[in-house]
């Protein structure tokens, strides 16, 4: 990740995801990739069809480039 965008809270578009990583895109035009991981497969679901909804209604969210 870019230098400039360290240590921020910055808004962010989904654009595609996958089981263990989000891309997004941030509002400075970067394109990230977010890695995560969920333990059971019902969470997986779970928080998937939320992605997906936020990602299709285009919904800018905070995205916190401390740990990255």
């Amino acid at each position: 990740m870019a230098q400039e965008l360290k240590n921020k809270v910055i808004s962010a578009q989904i654009i595609g995801y996958t089981n263990k990583s989000l891309v997004m895109k941030t509002i400075t035009g970067q394109i990230v990739q977010v890695h995560y991981e969920l333990k059971t497969e019902e969470k997986r679901n779970f928080y998937q069809t939320i992605l997906k909804d936020i990602m299709l209604a285009g919904l800018w969210i905070p995205l916190d480039t401390q740990n990255n």
